[in-house]
């Protein structure tokens, strides 16, 4: 668990900055995690996990919608880098719920809010006005019911990264790590020698930088997950099934366009629309696109499509089904 070696040679009288406790069974021993001294010397590595969960759990949990925080990585009184490396969103979710309830994100499964986790979040935003609530990103977990609808595996891809200036490209070099890893929101990833450097052998560890440091910028390079695919890095698409959104509202008035297209687009020969279609806030990644379509049945059963519009047309058939259905029944009931 740990990236480089940590000092544990904490004395009696030693306490964790974090708990206030020293050194015992209960708590653990105590590390020396980065570069300060004196009273902010000492920390239970437990202590640093529950500080590193915290900052990771703040974070937006699509990947689009977060950046690199380097609150869990690097202290925030000395500022040097932690010699405990964060967990990784996989070991988060199974510290919360366990491997096993880990396991069941799946599609269809259903993620709901607890009522007093639903109550703690009405009560924090209770003393914000109404606008301010409205941006709030947790007001979508009270009383929700997210609906999981798609999950990506993560199969390793690619990632880029840009540098412009010769500084930037120097320091990129010194803090490549001795396997050429580059961590990126808390996962390792190994620099690829292809392109310019594709004739530079890796295990000259002191060529390799210096032809890094040569390349003519801007210049790009490409990594690799250094642990190939990673579960915890899954894609999960989930909408809350909880929040109605009345598209007759004035401030929904771009939604209600949209859709009207949609529709138009649907049927442009302005056909009425014969199912009857409910909107709902998904939740609050990519709020303003429509993520996927619950097609409900008369027997309950229910399909996912994310193609809106595909939802729309499959729908109107199945109504026009449905209403030729008794007309058929009652036309060879008058030929007997």
């Amino acid at each position: 668990d740990l990236t480089t070696e940590i000092s544990v040679d904490a004395e009696e009288g030693d306490i964790c900055r974090y708990c206030f406790e020293g050194a015992g069974e209960e708590y653990g021993e105590l590390i020396s995690p980065c570069n300060c001294s004196g009273g902010q010397k000492w920390v239970h590595l437990s202590c640093l996990r529950r500080w590193q969960r915290g900052i990771l759990v703040s974070q937006p949990t699509h990947p689009d919608f977060y950046d690199d925080d380097e609150r869990h990585k690097v202290c925030n009184v000395c500022k040097a880098p932690y010699t405990c490396r964060p967990p990784t969103r996989l070991e988060l979710m199974q510290s919360f719920t366990g491997a096993e309830l880990a396991a069941l994100v799946e599609e269809r499964c259903l993620i709901g809010s607890h009522s007093d986790f639903s109550a703690e979040i009405r009560r924090e935003l209770s003393g914000l006005p109404a606008d301010l609530r409205e941006q709030v990103v947790s007001r979508h977990w009270i009383d929700g019911a997210f609906l999981i609808v798609r999950v990506v595996e993560d199969v390793g891809n690619i990632i880029k990264l840009q540098l412009d200036d010769e500084e930037g490209l120097g320091l990129f070099a010194s803090l490549l790590s001795s396997d050429w890893c580059w961590r990126v929101r808390g996962r390792l990833f190994r620099l690829l020698f292809e392109g310019p450097l594709a004739s530079v052998s890796a295990s000259d560890a002191q060529a390799a930088r210096q032809a890094i440091r040569s390349m003519q910028v801007p210049c790009t390079f490409r990594f690799s997950p250094a642990d190939g695919g990673d579960c915890g890095e899954d894609n999960v698409v989930a909408v809350n099934l909880t929040r109605p959104l009345d598209l007759t509202l004035a401030r929904h008035a771009a939604k209600r366009l949209r859709f009207t297209a949609m529709v138009m687009k649907a049927f442009p020969s302005d056909e009425p629309l014969l199912p009857r279609v409910d909107h709902f806030f998904g939740g609050p990644c990519d709020a303003g696109r429509v993520q996927c379509a619950l097609m409900i049945l008369g027997d309950g059963s229910y399909s996912i499509l994310d193609r809106p519009i595909r939802a729309l047309r499959e729908a109107q058939e199945l109504c026009r089904a449905s209403q030729a259905a008794p007309e058929a029944v009652a036309g060879d009931s008058g030929t007997e």
